[in-house]
């Protein structure tokens, strides 16, 4: 038997930390957010699916120490009538939630590279106290790529897919 070759970096820290954020939205704001009946939207990333006709449900979600995924499905192919957020989040949310208990996990920790940054989540803009504005959210962007300013400081108008998906 070969010796198994030692691992090889594939992608980015930066990039791996953007998609986890964007699975992290998933959680809290998404067809994951069921997850926080489990104590689990603040802990974990993830992301639902479901085929055409409600044949296969599925999840799967980690932190930064598990992963685990969770697929509902029939042998013979007929519809389970249920999509991934109501088949198998349950199920991955028992089996983390017993995990996080035994371990509790670890943050997910912005590498190098990366600012974190208060946007307006209706503008994708930098978030500015004395502009007012809607809600704020905490976004993660490549140094160099966050939005330039808010709207009431004259930035030129783009939106926050361009400056988070600069470099990917």
């Amino acid at each position: 038997m070969e010796p198994i070759p030692p691992p090889v970096r594939v992608v980015s820290a930066e990039s791996v930390f953007l998609i986890s954020h964007l699975l992290r939205g998933v959680m809290r704001h998404g067809t994951g957010r069921a997850s926080a009946r489990w104590g689990l939207s603040d802990v974990g990333a993830g992301k639902t699916g479901t085929t055409g006709s409600l044949r296969d449900a599925w999840f799967v979600g980690y932190t930064p120490d598990l992963a685990v995924g969770v697929w509902v499905g029939m042998d013979d192919a007929s519809p389970v009538g249920l999509t991934g957020a109501q088949a198998a989040l349950p199920i991955w949310a028992a089996v983390m939630q017993a995990a996080v208990r035994r371990s509790p996990p670890g943050q997910f920790t912005p590498p190098p590279g990366i600012r974190m940054a208060s946007v307006d989540a209706v503008t994708g803009r930098m978030a500015s106290v004395g502009c007012g504005g809607g809600p704020m959210i905490e976004e993660a962007f490549r140094a160099g790529s966050e939005p330039a300013g808010s709207e009431c400081d004259g930035a030129p108008a783009g939106g926050p897919a361009e400056s988070v998906a600069g470099g990917l």
